[in-house]
C-alpha cells in the first residue's frame, strides 16, 4: 500500500460500509452523518440485506452519492463482508443503519495513521444516543475501560472496548486476518478484534467520534437462547486464547477467570428476568467454577430454585 502522508490530506479513499435491514426510520440519519463528513475523498457502500420495508425507496435519491448493494437476508457479518468485498478505499469503516458519525470522525482517525505509516487499525470512544438530543458522554469512561492503544490483545479479551462503529481499519487486514465469522450469530465483531489484536499494533482515539443509538431493534439484534449452552463469547475467547499461548500468558489468571464468568452470569440474569428459572440456574451453576467467590450467584441459584419450585406447583394446580 501507498505510504501516507501528512500532506495529502484527501488523498486516500475511505469506504463507509453501512449493512441494513428494514431500517427505512433511521438510516438517512447514518447516511447523512457520512455525507456530511468533513473529510471529503469517502465512499458509502450500503449493503441491504434483504429489507422488506421501504429502505430501497428512501435511499433512492441519495442512488447517485452510493454504492447500493441488495442481497438475500444472510445476517450482518454477511453484509458486512458484502461490503468489504465491494468497496475500493484504502481504509474501511463500518456503521450501522441506526447509528450515526461525528462529523469529524474520518478527519480525526485518519490523522493518527498519517502520524504513524505503520499502523492498520485505530478505534474511537463512543457514545449512546436515545434518538434526540440525549447524548450521553465517553462510553470508555462510564464503563472504566481500559482503552489503550499499542498491542492490547490482553485488553481486549478482558473486555470488549473496541466497538464496531468506532474502528478504521487498513484494506490489507482483512486480506491477512480474513473477514467476519458468518457463522457466529453474535460476538462475530468481537471474533474479528481478537484476530486483529492478536496481530496488529492498535491505535485510540480518546474522542467520543460515534454515537449508537439506544433501545432500537437493529440488524445486530440477537433473540436469547431458550437450550443451555456455552456462551460465544466465552467460545471465543477460548478460541483465540488456544490459539496465541504465549499472548495467553500476560493475562492475570484471576481477572481471566472472572471475564469467563461473566457471560454465564448475563445469560443466567437474562433466563432468571424471562422466568426460565431452570436454565437461569444452570447458567449460574456453570459460571461459579470460574468465580466460586462470586456471593451474588449462589443468591440467584437459590431464587432460582424457589422459582422452579413454584412453577412446577402452578402447573400440578391447574
Amino acid at each position: 500500500m501507498e505510504k501516507l502522508k501528512k500532506n495529502d490530506d484527501c488523498k486516500f479513499k475511505v469506504s463507509i460500509v453501512i449493512p441494513t435491514f428494514n431500517n427505512e426510520e433511521y438510516i438517512l440519519d447514518a447516511l447523512e452523518s457520512v455525507i456530511n463528513q468533513s473529510y471529503k475523498n469517502i465512499e458509502i457502500v450500503v449493503v441491504d440485506d434483504g429489507s422488506t420495508d421501504g429502505t430501497q425507496y428512501a435511499l433512492e435519491k441519495y442512488k447517485n452519492k452510493i454504492k447500493y448493494i441488495y442481497q438475500k437476508n444472510r445476517g450482518v457479518s454477511a453484509a458486512r463482508n458484502k461490503g468489504i468485498s465491494v468497496s475500493t478505499g484504502d481504509f474501511i469503516c463500518f456503521l450501522d443503519s441506526d447509528d450515526i458519525f461525528e462529523k469529524n470522525k474520518i478527519e480525526k482517525q485518519l490523522k493518527i495513521h498519517k502520524e504513524n505509516e505503520q499502523l492498520c487499525v485505530s478505534y474511537t470512544d463512543m457514545a449512546i444516543f436515545n434518538g434526540g438530543k440525549n447524548f450521553e458522554k465517553s462510553y470508555h469512561k462510564k464503563n472504566n475501560m481500559n482503552c489503550q492503544s499499542g498491542f492490547i490483545f490482553k485488553n481486549v479479551v478482558l473486555g470488549n472496548i473496541i466497538s464496531t462503529i468506532t474502528v478504521m481499519i487498513k484494506r490489507e487486514v482483512f486480506n491477512n486476518v480474513g473477514l467476519f465469522d458468518e457463522s457466529l450469530n453474535i460476538g462475530e465483531d468481537y471474533d474479528m478484534w481478537l484476530r486483529i489484536a492478536s496481530q496488529y499494533e492498535v491505535g485510540y482515539v480518546p474522542e467520543v467520534l460515534s454515537f449508537y443509538r439506544r433501545g432500537h431493534q437493529s440488524l445486530t439484534t440477537r433473540k436469547p437462547t431458550s437450550t443451555f449452552r456455552e456462551p460465544v463469547l466465552v467460545s471465543i475467547i477460548k478460541k483465540h486464547l488456544a490459539l496465541n499461548k504465549d499472548l495467553k500468558k500476560q493475562i492475570p489468571i484471576v481477572k481471566l477467570r472472572r471475564r469467563l464468568f461473566q457471560p454465564y452470569f448475563d445469560s443466567g440474569w437474562s433466563q432468571y428476568h424471562a422466568g426460565n428459572f431452570f436454565l437461569s440456574f444452570n447458567y449460574f451453576k456453570a459460571g461459579l467454577r470460574y468465580w466460586p467467590l462470586n456471593l451474588k450467584t449462589y443468591f440467584y441459584c437459590i431464587a432460582c430454585l424457589v422459582g422452579n419450585y413454584l412453577n412446577k406447583n402452578k402447573i400440578m394446580k391447574k
